[in-house]
């Protein structure tokens, strides 16, 4: 038995049962366990995967604590006592060296590479952030239903910044927020409340019902964003793919949040990644989707440029053959003819995913998005700190 200060090894232990009950789930979900004794094991017994964790938890540890040699502040004495406590959990945590997920990502990895399921690809984003440095908040309610609900993520030490909503894709179809707790992790732990919601989907819903959702959201968010320190008045809207329509529609037309009751003039910038901006219906799914009464000049957020839109931010991969990249093209000359700060970054080789698998521990060297996304968030909060408008508010 550990006895450490606070419970912190129990603490380290539930967090790590609760990611091996995931990893359990989504090996079954993938139908695992079906026809091997191994795949029975790992499926049915959550606390050999736990075990996994530990070890290769702990390995890693024993790992980066011999690098400590190196740092000639840290006297002998002190170097060798703490490589002899090494493998102990207590030791990682009281020299406070955050190496949450090693085992995770090399585990899941592997389960990924021979297994192939989509569902693994999420518990590789997500294995690395079980021992984050940010609180997560699951499950709230912005609406009735239960696809109305959306997950914050917030700083240990938030700072009033601006708050970020971000919308996932998923043609409209398929999605939930739990997939895409990356994205909350990595910007949370770089200061900034981040809020994921779900939306209702087809074929349950057509246009324009999950965009109303997300302005429901987003007006939630403007409610509550002071209980997690995020500033009220400075939302930035983000998605990808289909996640970026809405969150481009929500941001260039004003009329859904208006009917949500959100306060004017309160969308501090748009983030665009990867977005169907210039949509034309091409498959029977969305025709259904897209249809009457409602015609393109409803669902193009392209059509709404103006003026009033807030600062853009636009990632797009250039090989991109899922949606292509002359949609962000043309809503960047759209909303540059109307003298929109916009940004645009068109990534050469790289392709739809590539721009949201970049806010990935695991996959972040396929594009710069995070760091031009923080870099973005970081000068729309410093121009509010200096007094500026960070959009026409005319």
């Amino acid at each position: 038995m550990l006895h450490t200060p606070n419970g912190a090894v129990r603490w380290t232990y539930a967090r790590l049962w609760d990611r091996a009950a995931e990893v359990a789930r989504s090996l079954r979900a993938c139908g695992v366990g079906k026809d091997s004794r191994v795949g029975i094991l790992m499926t049915n017994r959550p606390e050999w995967i736990a075990a996994f964790f530990g070890v290769g938890l702990a390995g890693g540890v024993a790992v980066a604590l011999s690098t400590f040699s190196t740092l000639p502040e840290l006297k002998r004495h002190d170097r060798d006592a703490v490589r002899a406590r090494a493998g102990n959990a207590a030791g990682m945590i009281s020299v406070k060296i955050s190496f949450r997920g090693v085992a995770a990502v090399l585990i899941a990895a592997a389960c990924a590479a021979l297994l192939g399921c989509s569902a693994f690809s999420f518990f590789v984003a997500n294995a690395p952030n079980a021992l984050g440095s940010f609180r997560r908040t699951a499950d709230l309610s912005y609406g009735d239903d239960a696809r109305q609900k959306l997950d914050v993520y917030a700083p240990r030490r938030p700072d009033h910044r601006p708050v970020v909503i971000f919308f996932y894709g998923g043609t409209w179809s398929a999605g939930k927020k739990s997939n895409y707790a990356f994205v909350g992790a990595a910007l949370a732990e770089r200061g900034y409340v981040t809020v994921i919601p779900d939306y209702r989907l087809y074929p349950r819903v057509r246009f324009p019902t999950f965009v109303e959702d997300g302005a429901r959201a987003v007006a939630w968010v403007q409610q509550h964003a002071r209980d997690f320190g995020g500033d009220p008045d400075r939302l930035v809207l983000m998605g990808h793919s289909a996640g970026a329509h809405i969150a481009a529609l929500l941001a260039l037309n004003p009329s859904y949040l208006a009917a949500a009751g959100v306060r004017p003039h309160s969308i501090a910038g748009l983030i665009g990644l990867s977005g169907p901006y210039a949509l034309v219906p091409d498959t029977a799914t969305l025709h259904a989707i897209f249809g009457p009464p409602y015609t393109p000049s409803d669902w193009q957020p392209v059509h709404f440029a103006d003026r009033t839109a807030p600062p853009t931010l636009l990632l797009h991969g250039a090989d991109d053959k899922v949606v292509y990249s002359a949609h962000t093209e043309k809503l960047r000359d759209a909303l540059l003819s109307q003298g929109v700060d916009v940004e645009t970054h068109l990534y050469a080789g790289r392709g739809h995913a590539d721009t949201i698998a970049s806010f990935t521990v695991v996959a972040r060297y396929r594009t710069p998005a995070l760091k031009q996304s923080l870099a973005f968030l970081g000068r729309i909060s410093a121009l509010e700190r200096q007094g500026q408008p960070v959009a026409d508010g005319n």
